[in-house]
């Protein structure tokens, strides 16, 4: 059983998010979505989810930020951030902190489900 957090608050954008995962997880497996980092932090330590989808810019507490909490108590979980800014020190960061994927919008569904299938097996390998 996979639990699955995707940080958007673009609600058009969450929603293809979810749609693209949603097609991928099997009926066990658990998505939550949220909008702001706070949030982001809450969910990830009430549900403590394998796999993360982050945007770097949200509300109340940035995306960057929101990881670096969540990897204080979940250092294992495969956090992908996908966001429409490019700028080099959000990368940087996001390396720093071992992000799976540095991913930009806008992104076609068929490259986030690569993406988000990789990921899936990243977790079942780790859990073998």
């Amino acid at each position: 059983m996979s639990v699955v957090l995707i940080v958007e608050d673009e609600l058009l954008e969450q929603e293809f998010l979810k749609s693209v995962v949603q097609d991928e997880l099997m009926p066990e497996d658990t998505l939550l979505a949220c909008e702001t980092g706070v949030e982001a932090v809450e969910l990830a330590k009430q549900n403590r989810p394998d796999i993360i989808i982050m945007d770097v810019r949200i509300p109340e507490l940035d995306g960057i930020s929101a990881i670096e909490e969540i990897r204080k108590f979940l250092p294992d979980a495969c956090i992908s951030v996908l966001t429409a800014y490019s700028d080099f020190a959000y990368a940087q960061k996001a390396v720093s902190m071992r992000v799976f994927e540095y991913l930009l919008k806008p992104i076609k569904p068929t490259d986030f489900k690569q993406v988000f299938c990789r990921m899936m097996d990243e977790i079942a390998r780790r859990q073998e």
